[in-house]
């Protein structure tokens, strides 16, 4: 039989685990969000000093979202944004998906080789695929760029992520901006 005082200490679990969900979760996109970002990267940096960090970083922006949502509403915006963040986590997990600005978000990767990075960028590739098939009218351009630390090449979290911010603004330069277009359909009426 649960004491009176495990009683309590389970509901103060349970409310602690809400108000953290609260606390470092991007409600847009139910991803993580910048306060849980800070905490990663301080973690980063402590393995960093301690000779004990393995992990990847990956930057992706979907080019045009800006122009979609003023054109089309922010709420097509933010559904759009919201569903590329879908993507993204059915790829690498939710653990991983940060959205720290706009139409930007940051996956950091822990353990992971740049082999894994390669993968996981033709796996995002293929879903977004997927998901144009399925939503007509509706592609999403996304430029990304990754890092795989390197205690030879970078000694700082901050080295790597330039690394990866630098290698999708190298692709961004080669990729047309998104387009959404809202089609008619005579059968149906199809939303996201």
């Amino acid at each position: 039989m649960e004491t009176r005082i495990e009683a309590v200490s389970r509901k103060l679990r349970k409310y602690l685990k809400y108000v953290n969900s609260e606390v470092y979760n991007d409600d847009m996109t139910n991803t993580k969000n910048r306060a849980a970002y800070k905490m990663k990267i301080k973690q980063l940096g402590e393995d960093i000093v301690a000779d004990n960090a393995k992990f990847a970083v990956a930057f992706f922006d979907i080019k045009g979202l800006k122009d979609i949502s003023a054109h089309f509403g922010y709420e097509v915006g933010d559904r759009l944004l919201y569903e590329y963040a879908r993507i993204l986590k059915i790829v690498v997990g939710y653990n991983s998906v940060y959205h720290v600005v706009g139409d930007e978000f940051i996956i950091i990767c822990e353990g992971k080789t740049q082999y894994d990075m390669i993968t996981y960028s033709k796996t995002f590739e293929e879903h977004l695929v997927q998901y144009h098939d399925i939503q007509e009218g509706v592609s999403l351009v996304v430029a990304k760029g990754y890092a795989v630390y390197d205690k030879e090449k970078f000694n700082s979290y901050r080295e790597v992520f330039l690394d990866a911010k630098a290698d999708c603004d190298k692709d961004r330069t080669t990729k047309e901006p998104s387009k959404f277009e809202i089609l008619e359909k005579k059968d149906s009426h199809r939303g996201f």
